[in-house]
């Protein structure tokens, strides 16, 4: 005969062992599975900003010192604005001036044409409003390479975001609470 039969329990101590069908099954569900993830990749578009979508990247030259629950988060001078078309301006923070120890990492991604795939972190020190506060594109398309390092917070979902420029006194404003969470 032309196939291997495979004996489906050991005749010695009668403990079933994983027939030919079931080696298969597993295989082909992780195959499908695969085939699965790559079709959704390859069905994700990558677009170059320009001038039907404008964007940009501006260092700030102010303090940027995000809070939660009392506690500061973040505390930087050396915030990014970024200005994308449509949107409102947002503060990317160097993760070395983030507290990470204070954020728990989501399951939770998104996906931008423009930046590429998004990891998501939340701040438990905020409670059920700070869940997927925080926001970072670990692998940024190449347009977008200067956040790589670089973490953003949803201002609805921090308890404050304050600004100060040179030499001016840090004040802290309240943010929105609820709104978009």
């Amino acid at each position: 005969s032309s196939f291997i039969r495979i004996p489906t329990t050991d005749r010695s101590t009668n403990i079933p062992r994983y027939s030919l069908l079931t080696w298969l099954g597993f295989w082909m569900r992780r195959y499908r599975f695969q085939l699965r993830r790559i079709q959704i990749m390859a069905d994700k578009q990558m677009k170059i900003p320009g001038i039907d979508h404008p964007s940009s990247f501006e260092a700030n030259p102010s303090r940027v010192v995000v809070t939660v629950g009392r506690k500061i988060i973040a505390d930087t001078c050396n915030a990014l604005t970024f200005r994308e078309a449509g949107h409102p301006d947002v503060q990317y923070i160097p993760r070395r001036d983030v507290d990470m120890a204070a954020l728990t990492r989501s399951k939770h991604t998104t996906y931008c044409p423009y930046k590429g795939g998004a990891s998501y972190y939340s701040i438990p020190a905020g409670g059920h409003r700070s869940v997927n506060a925080v926001w970072t594109y670990e692998t940024p398309f190449e347009a977008m390479a200067q956040i790589k390092d670089y973490v953003a917070f949803y201002p609805d979902r921090v308890d404050e975001i304050g600004s100060s420029g040179e030499g001016d006194r840090l004040e802290l404003v309240p943010t929105a609470i609820g709104a978009n969470s």
